[in-house]
């Protein structure tokens, strides 16, 4: 959506970019990335990872953590943790809009040692630059918390990016709706989010909440008139009663505030390539951040009257992104003559559809009392079932005609449990269900256990390391192993090779604490007479 939005904005006088540096790769590549590390199974004996809301209350709820980090990642984040001295340790030069805000709420002056202190007083509130409401508590108790203070909120039931992002999150707690007046007012006044861009509430003089149980069924209609008159300001802001916004641009034809490699995100898009045609087009987004043009006019007509049903998707189901709810985001434009150039307005829907293709994936083999029995019991991974409804899987096992058929009520929790012969494959299909139709999966193929071998892979994490079978056959990875060998390849004092230590393994972890510095080579030997090594570099 970067790319959309600059598009779109390209040509206000107020457009405008960090540190005013414009790189391809600010539209082409993630802000952040958020990675989890499962050491020592913490994560996954401490978290549920159900989609749905009921978790149990001795567990965290994953999508929660989740999405209190991607808040971070957002910007919610006080970076000045490490305190030396009892003052922190600000450059003013280099801070975000929160910090700034926080700063102004310490009274910071220069003086580092009297903000630390002020950090300590409690009930630390920040407010836009304007001094105006709402307000929000930030964390600060009287001892310096490293981890906590200034980074969460006292939680506030009107306010729920502080129920996220509350200083009592713990087990039980789940928070995954924020949508709201006051999570708007945040993004825009505090972190400084534009809020004249379509994407979210409106931009109007009047605010609207939005849901997206408001979106274009698959079996309505689109209709949508003619531009209105266009405001003494040349900006003029139009509400559909189910559009998330609607912004309206005067630009000039050759458009030359864009970039050419940018011209794949411009809202006027037509399927030539051009973006200075009067008339129409609908178009859905992609999961690489391109349209597909469903519907193109390239002359302007006073409105349009559209089935979602008949529009033409040039690709399959899984090629298009989707809401956490499972729908499309759609874009419609509409262009027409104006004295200056063209005068355009963009709308952007959410779009109700087909369920997308689920995909699967072997997760684990589960354990049994009696490691010759015939069946087995295998856990088979669920991704892309945002959207739907009801899932039912076909099962094929090797010898059969006809499949067994099965519905998985409990699909939400993001997997299945399959019966197999341990000594055939299966082939798994499921079709996808939602009230717009049906989807149908690829052919999911289970080669059979027996002639199944560990896939080894080894996760290189501070203290230890985690060798895995990345084909999930071993509940014990050290019963599949005959021989594990620790050799220090060099050290910073010395250049030479050390003796190789033989290593006795409980379980599927190696205890490095107390490892010093330099390179090291582990070596292993399982009972299938294969042999694996790698070279890791430990660095305190």
């Amino acid at each position: 959506m970067k790319g959309c939005t600059f598009a779109e904005m390209a040509g206000y006088y107020d457009t405008g970019i960090y540190d005013n540096v414009l790189l391809l790769s600010m539209f082409e590549k993630a802000d952040f990335k958020i990675t989890y590390y499962d050491k020592g199974n913490k994560l996954k004996d401490n978290c549920s990872f159900s989609l749905t809301e009921d978790v149990d209350s001795d567990k965290y709820d994953f999508v929660s953590i989740v999405l209190r980090d991607i808040a971070k990642a957002f910007g919610i984040e006080w970076n000045c943790k490490n305190v030396v001295n009892e003052q922190f340790r600000i450059n003013t030069d280099n801070i975000i809009p929160y910090e700034k805000l926080i700063l102004d709420a310490l009274g910071y002056n220069g003086d580092a040692h009297q903000a630390y202190l002020n950090a300590l007083k409690g009930n630390v509130t920040i407010t836009d630059e304007l001094m105006q409401n709402p307000s929000w508590i930030v964390y600060s108790p009287q001892v310096w918390d490293k981890e906590r203070s200034l980074n969460y909120f006292i939680p506030n039931e009107n306010q729920k990016i502080t129920q996220l992002l509350s200083c009592d999150f713990g087990r039980g707690t789940v928070i995954r709706d924020v949508a709201s007046y006051d999570t708007y007012w945040f993004f825009r006044n505090i972190l400084r989010w534009k809020g004249d861009i379509a994407i979210g509430l409106s931009s109007s003089a009047d605010e609207n909440s939005v849901s997206t149980t408001d979106c274009i069924p698959y079996n309505g209609t689109i209709q949508l008139a003619s531009i209105g008159d266009v405001s003494k300001s040349g900006k003029h802001v139009q509400e559909s009663s189910i559009s998330a916004q609607m912004s309206e641009n005067v630009m000039n034809n050759d458009n030359s505030e864009l970039l050419s490699s940018l011209y794949k995100y411009h809202p006027n898009l037509h399927s030539d390539g051009e973006t200075g045609h009067q008339g129409w087009s609908v178009s859905v987004l992609k999961n690489d951040g391109s349209w597909d043009i469903l519907y193109d006019v390239d002359y302007y007509f006073k409105g349009i009257n559209v089935s979602p049903s008949e529009l033409k998707f040039h690709f399959p189901a899984e090629y298009y992104a989707r809401s956490c709810d499972g729908y499309l985001r759609c874009r419609i434009t509409k262009a027409e003559p104006y004295k200056y150039g063209l005068k355009t307005a963009t709308y952007y829907y959410m779009m109700d559809y087909l369920p997308p293709k689920v995909y699967m994936k072997k997760s684990a083999v589960m354990p049994c009392e009696n490691e010759d029995d015939y069946y087995r019991d295998v856990k088979i991974g669920l991704n892309n079932i945002e959207g739907v409804e009801k899932v039912v899987v076909s099962q094929l096992d090797e010898g059969e005609e006809l499949p067994t058929v099965y519905e998985v009520t409990d699909f939400k929790n993001g997997f299945f449990i399959a019966n197999v012969d341990k000594d055939c494959s299966s082939k798994f299909t499921i079709t996808a269900y939602n009230k717009n139709g049906t989807t149908k999966s690829d052919v999911y193929e289970l080669t059979a256990l027996s002639n199944l071998k560990p896939d080894w892979s080894l996760i290189v994490n501070r203290d230890e390391l985690i060798l895995s079978d990345k084909n999930h056959l071993l509940d014990k990875v050290s019963d599949a192993l005959c021989d594990v060998r620790m050799t220090k390849v060099q050290s910073r004092s010395s250049s030479g090779t050390n003796k190789a230590v033989k290593l006795t393994l409980d379980d599927d972890r190696i205890d490095t604490s107390s490892y010093g510095n330099g390179i090291y080579e582990l070596k292993i030997k399982d009972k299938f007479n294969r042999s694996y090594s790698w070279k890791f570099v430990v660095d305190k």
